[in-house]
């Protein structure tokens, strides 16, 4: 086996060389780009994506490594058996004194060998640059090179899918990279899930499947018939892969071309100027808002008698602080607020630029900032609280101050506003100073803040908006309360607050709305509710609303998406906007049961088999059709000599009067006659 190792990595060892060249250029460019956005970023040049900060987790190096490793992948595996693939050489490499599974696993392990000196080295070099002190201006942990494994190993997905395409005796338009769609999947999939854990078990389940498939082809040189059961299994499992990723890429460019674009509508409530509750709707294609009172007038531009522009909705809409309570990082998850573990905002936020200095909030919620130029930490801030206020952890600052903030640094252009669980923080950045403006009881804590800038755009504007437990408290930059009402009805069935700031002084109006998760959970009898607030700070009226109707998304493409997905799958409800296509969904479930069945048929499957693929096709759909059509062998038929009726050519005796072939006709050529006995 060590030959064979040693044999394999001496005929391919040069395309490991290049691959580790190629992608060692393609990771030098994206660090010194990561710094260069950092750089401009910290003298104020302009928008910057806070996503590529950081090389180690930069949006756009992880797109760039995901495709190098995937073809990389794939064609060291190809190459691995096509060099092999000339019947002369596959009989000489199979009937050596050799096991196959043994030849098999030389193979992958020289190849697996060959893969790490091309993918994981030169990402591994950059690892160990980007963590050095001085290297990126920018905290960082190990948690960062998370991303880039994942990358790596689903780069493994993509070796074994290009060993299988070579393996597969079928055609190249056809089944023949079945392999390909489900390494496809694996290497989308394992930086856009939650948590690094979740990679892992993607990767985990690709690579068995691939691994089997391989196993099984090389055991039978590439063809179906004669594999074992798990290797079949994985093969089916590894072809309706394929058929879901061929099927959404054929939908997405049909589609595409005869519905350029989806028109979304929603409905949502807004406040005017003078206190009036307002129904938007909006259509997402044209941009056009249609709004209307309670009552169902239409509101109308009072300078032109006419429906009111977008461009000109500011102008009657009072300005808003809306905010998400969240308890702890666990609802903050649960409500899908936390970004995934391949995000650069999984680990630190953008906050201020100062005299070419950049200020991070970090994974533990402190305020720390990087020189500009020796790229350097050089202070931090922290909460200044009593341990009695936090007895179970360190101080720390809430990370998410601003919900639907774009985490770009601002210039320090006045104090900040930053929070922890109990206090309220006035930041002085100029003189390193935490200045407290609110204090939430003991028994209280701070859920969100926002203040009144992310909306405006206006750094320091002057209203700044805590809610806690039990209190929603609108404050100035002093600390002066300017409103305080009681959080009612509030978490965990309200958890989103919107005060709208009317023209009138000392005016407000305060929305609550249900959670949609808790909601949902309900059956709906949550309703969003109004408070109108009096000048001396009391509540007024009250009033709740009606539901909105839900988002309607015309688009033809989503409805073919939901038709061709499988039937156990509950997508959506058989609401009005979903029956036609639900029902369609059934029927195509029920054509491919019909459509397996006839091949089963036709074909003599077992009674066994015949029942196995008909649960198939019920679970599976379209997609498992498909997979039938790839997985399956497919042999010619001819007309019966006896019975004229088509048989298989590959059966000894006709499926259906089993009568044998006939022998072949002599042409004088033949050197054998048939025994006989006097």
């Amino acid at each position: 086996m060590k030959q064979l190792i040693r044999r394999e990595v001496r005929e391919h060892y040069k395309l490991a060389v290049i691959g580790f060249l190629i992608l060692s250029a393609m990771l030098t460019l994206g660090f010194f780009d990561s710094r260069a956005q950092l750089q401009r970023a910290a003298v104020g040049g302009g928008y910057r994506d806070p996503e590529s900060f950081h090389p180690l987790v930069s949006k756009q190096l992880l797109t760039q490594a995901s495709f190098f490793c995937a073809l990389f992948g794939a064609l060291l595996g190809w190459l691995q058996i096509r060099a092999e693939k000339h019947p002369d050489l596959w009989a000489f490499l199979l009937h050596r004194p050799v096991q196959r599974s043994s030849i098999l696993r030389s193979k992958i392990a020289s190849g697996l060998l060959l893969y790490t000196m091309g993918a994981a080295l030169p990402v591994t070099g950059l690892i160990l640059v980007a963590i050095q002190p001085g290297a990126v201006a920018a905290p960082t942990e190990w948690r960062m090179a998370l991303p880039l494994l994942a990358v790596v190993l689903a780069g493994t997905a993509c070796y074994f899918a290009g060993a299988l395409t070579a393996l597969r005796q079928a055609r190249w338009y056809a089944s023949r990279g079945v392999g390909l769609g489900l390494a496809g999947l694996a290497m989308s999939a394992v930086t856009n899930v939650p948590e690094f854990w979740h990679a892992l078990g993607i990767v985990a389940i690709a690579d068995s499947l691939l691994v089997l498939g391989v196993w099984g082809h090389f055991q039978t040189g590439g063809f179906y018939k004669g594999q074992a059961r798990a290797s079949k299994c994985a093969l089916i499992l590894t072809s309706t892969a394929f058929a879901t990723v061929a099927l959404g890429i054929a939908l997405a460019i049909v589609f595409q071309a005869l519905q350029p674009e989806a028109d979304y509508v929603w409905t949502q409530y807004n406040v005017s100027k003078d206190g009036k509750i307002l129904r938007v709707t909006t259509h997402q294609a044209t941009g056009e808002m249609e709004a209307v009172d309670l009552a169902g007038n239409p509101v109308l531009d009072p300078a032109t008698g006419k429906m009111i522009k977008p461009t000109e909705w500011h102008k009657l809409v009072a300005p808003s602080i809306g905010l998400n309570f969240q308890e702890n990082a666990e609802a903050e998850d649960a409500a899908g607020l936390r970004p995934h573990f391949s995000n650069a905002l999984r680990y630190f936020r953008p906050w201020r630029a100062l005299r070419k200095s950049l200020w991070y909030l970090t994974r533990e919620g402190a305020l720390v900032s990087y020189d500009g130029a020796s790229r350097r930490s050089m202070d931090q801030l922290a909460p200044q609280e009593s341990p009695s206020a936090t007895p179970n952890a360190r101080p720390r600052f809430l990370l998410r101050q601003w919900p639907f903030s774009s985490d770009q640094f601002r210039p320090d252009e006045g104090p900040g506003i930053l929070a922890s669980r109990q206090t309220v923080y006035l930041v002085h950045l100029e003189k390193r100073s935490l200045k407290p403006i609110f204090r939430a009881s003991p028994e209280d804590a701070i859920g969100a803040l926002s203040d009144e800038s992310t909306y405006l755009g206006v750094p320091g504007a002057g209203k700044v908006v805590a809610l806690t437990r039990s209190w929603v408290t609108l404050l100035d930059l002093t600390g002066k309360q300017l409103l305080r009402i009681p959080f009612q009805p509030g978490p965990p069935d309200y958890a989103s607050v919107s005060v709208h700031l009317l023209d009138a002084t000392n005016r407000y109006v305060v929305q609550f709305n249900p959670d949609s998760q808790r909601n949902e959970k309900l059956g709906g009898k949550l309703l969003p509710q109004v408070q109108w607030i009096k000048p001396d700070g009391g509540v007024g009226d009250r009033m709740e609303l009606l539901h909105l109707p839900q988002v309607q998304r015309a688009s033809m493409a989503e409805a073919c998406a939901l038709i061709v997905m499988p039937l156990p799958l509950p997508i959506e409800s058989w609401d009005s906007a979903h029956r036609v296509p639900q029902t369609l969904r059934v029927i195509v479930t029920l054509v491919c049961v019909g459509v397996g069945f006839r091949l089963g048929r036709s074909y003599r499957f077992s009674a066994g088999g015949q029942f196995g693929w008909g649960v198939f096709h019920i679970v599976a759909g379209l997609p498992g059709l498909l997979a039938f059509l790839a997985a399956q062998e497919w042999a010619a038929k001819e007309p019966c000599d006896h019975c004229k009726r088509p048989r298989l050519v590959d059966r000894e005796t006709c499926e259906h009067c089993g009568s044998a072939f006939a022998p072949p006709e002599k042409t004088g050529i033949e050197i054998f006659e048939p025994l006989t006995t006097d």
